[in-house]
């Protein structure tokens, strides 16, 4: 039996391991304590093997039949996608051409997805799916740092004398950092958590900041407040741009005035910002909870001003945590619409929601969807099903079939990160590569081979690669923070960590002094991800063990809401959103905030996104749908 080096396909740690092969076929993994997760692994690592032979991988390429889909050669399916492309490209216009980047495949198929679409389809409108869960991010992060990756390594965790977690739940999400948070708090740490629900991480919490669902803002002003009026800044954080007149901001932020809209006692507040302030190495820790919120700006742009105030970019860390596991490298090969390769300025294309919006209006005619389920993963899943029946042409390239892949015209197979070498880049900037272990299923191939071929149908040059090696060497020179990399260095256990540098920046222009306005009416739904899932699910439900412990959708609500409604555990609740409804069954929480609901967007019958508005919010330029108010009553019958 053969053992084959690889990164786990899942979230952003990148943690290592080894796929276990017999007979040409992967069978199961082995841990790889070397690795800078130790060998430790979450259920999903556990059972990622299960992926590849999956009798439900897309083994060839389909062209669409009517309401079906045929089977073709790689040579038929390309001379039809690449004669309609040229087509649309000359009787539009380049800017009628879209495509979405994963978010999940290699740095070199990112790389070479976004050098199609800029070099051969002259389109500026590229753009990856960390524009649906990271816009603040990339807005603030880009600018801000110079790069939207974590400032310290994560090892760094468990030498914290403070962890300060807001709107994230690593128990669940990246149980491997919650061993590093754990150990943290064995040797001394304090552990915040400022998060609605009451979740695995808050329980090993010592102080839970249980904020009212989009009230961050108030509440780390607040803390920054208490901060500044103690006198307990760090000297340097005064040097910071923008710091001063966050402070200033702060002043009407006392604890005793935001309690109330914030749900948090004042003491809470106070008691929390002081034990960071005192701390000599705090790591903040943030995800989906901050970033896509409606008011995501404003509260990551807190949490900057709070985490300068207490030395997080001198003698800490800042951790901006996701549930995909190449999204920094999609990024930093220059799958966004508004920068390219190494964050280098560029023509500035459409976001992946403006997209769609284009798509509804007729302007964009074909669009290119790489390993991304967009129809899952978007809100009002009737409007944007409606647009992408619009299209001309959309050609998809996944692993499975999808919600997406229904509405294609032509669907590639892809390859899984078992059958081909690559590199990916985890939350640190971490980039290591991963080893063909195995023959790809059917026909499949890698993406980077797939686009150069389609290139090469379109008749254009510079996309003569003789391996994934030529590829990883040309984006090392167009990735200025990838110039030291080798493919020795990143093929070692643990790979190479990209260069940082810079300074913080923070752009206070569009926040409001006060927001204290409350108009909610019903309860409020808070979209996000459970235990062992992950995203919108198409891969993590073909999992044994994530299918069998979370075999269906639910909502939570809690005991006194479930109380008043007359529900008990597994009853049947219709939701109603503003742009639909559904039912879906009851999972009762004992500390739970009443007129608060939860549900996974795990499922794609039963996806909250999918009753929620498409609103494009200014600044990010993305959906930010964490929240939505909806009515919810008993099912009957």
């Amino acid at each position: 039996m053969d053992k084959v080096r690889t990164v786990c396909p899942f979230c952003c740690l990148g943690c290592g391991l080894q796929l276990l092969v017999d007979e040409g076929k992967v069978v199961g993994v082995e841990y790889l304590k070397e690795a800078p997760n130790e060998g430790a692994l979450c259920s999903r690592g556990n059972t990622c093997f299960e992926l590849v032979q999956h009798p439900d991988r897309i083994a060839t390429p389909l062209i669409r039949a009517g309401e079906a889909f045929r089977e073709a050669s790689w040579d038929e399916v390309l001379r039809l996608l690449s004669q309609k492309l040229l087509e649309m490209r000359s009787k539009y216009g380049s800017r009628s051409i879209g495509v979405v980047a994963s978010a999940r495949m290699s740095n070199e198929d990112c790389y070479l997805t976004q050098k199609f679409a800029r070099e051969v389809l002259g389109t500026p409108n590229i753009d990856n799916p960390a524009r649906l869960t990271h816009a603040a991010t990339l807005s603030l992060l880009i600018r801000g740092l110079g790069y939207p990756w974590a400032t310290c390594t994560l090892d760094f965790v468990e030498s914290s004398d403070l962890v300060f977690i807001v709107g994230a739940n690593p128990f669940d999400v990246n149980p491997v950092l919650a061993r590093r948070i754990l150990r943290a708090r064995d040797s001394g740490a304090t552990v915040v958590v400022v998060d609605p629900r009451r979740t695995k991480t808050t329980w090993k919490s010592d102080i839970h900041l249980q904020v009212k669902p989009g009230r961050d803002y108030e509440l780390l002003l607040s803390m920054l407040n208490v901060i500044a009026t103690s006198k307990m800044a760090r000297e340097e954080a005064w040097k910071v741009e923008g710091f001063e007149e966050a402070v200033k901001l702060s002043e009407g932020f006392a604890p005793e005035k935001v309690a109330e809209v914030t749900g948090v006692e004042a003491r809470l507040i106070r008691e929390a910002a002081l034990r960071l302030a005192l701390s000599k190495r705090p790591v903040v820790i943030y995800s989906h909870g901050v970033t896509q919120q409606p008011k995501a700006l404003s509260a990551l742009k807190a949490l900057l001003a709070l985490s300068a105030a207490v030395g997080v970019f001198s003698n800490g860390g800042l951790i901006p945590l996701s549930d995909q596991n190449n999204v920094q490298g999609s990024c930093d090969v220059g799958c966004l619409a508004d920068f390219g390769p190494g964050y280098a300025p560029v023509e500035g294309g459409l976001t992946l929601a403006e997209m769609i919006e284009a798509v509804a209006r007729g302007d964009i005619k074909a669009l290119m969807v790489v390993g991304f389920d967009l129809v899952a993963s978007m809100p009002d899943r009737k409007f944007v099903e409606e647009a992408l029946r619009n299209l001309e042409m959309l050609a998809v390239i996944d692993l499975f079939h999808t919600e997406t892949t229904k509405l294609a015209h032509v669907v590639l197979p892809a390859c899984s990160w078992a059958e081909y070498d690559g590199t990916y880049t985890n939350v640190e900037g971490r980039v290591q590569r991963a080893f063909k272990a195995v023959e790809p299923v059917g026909r499949a191939k890698p993406v980077w081979m797939i686009i150069s071929d389609l290139a090469k149908y379109m008749g254009s040059s510079g996309f003569n690669y003789s391996g994934w090696f030529d590829v990883f060497r040309e984006l090392t020179e167009r990735v200025s923070q990838y110039s030291d990399l080798t493919v020795d260095g990143v093929s070692k256990v643990g790979g190479q960590v990209v260069k940082k540098g810079g300074g913080l920046k923070i752009s206070l222009e569009g926040l409001e002094p006060r927001t204290w306005e409350e108009t909610q009416r019903g309860y409020l739904l808070i979209a996000g991800r459970g235990l062992h899932h992950l995203g919108t699910g198409e891969l993590t439900r073909r999992l044994s063990f994530a299918s069998r412990e979370v075999p269906e959708p639910y909502i939570e609500i809690c005991r006194d809401d479930a109380a008043k409604m007359g529900l008990v555990e597994g009853d049947v609740v219709e939701v109603k959103g503003p742009k639909g409804d559904l039912k879906v069954r009851v999972k009762i929480v004992p500390k739970g905030m009443s007129g608060v609901v939860f549900m996974p967007i795990h499922f794609p019958t039963c996806n909250p996104l999918s009753i929620m508005k498409y609103e494009i919010f200014e600044g990010v330029r993305a959906p930010l749908p964490k929240h939505s108010v909806v009515e919810l009553s008993k099912a009957v019958g």
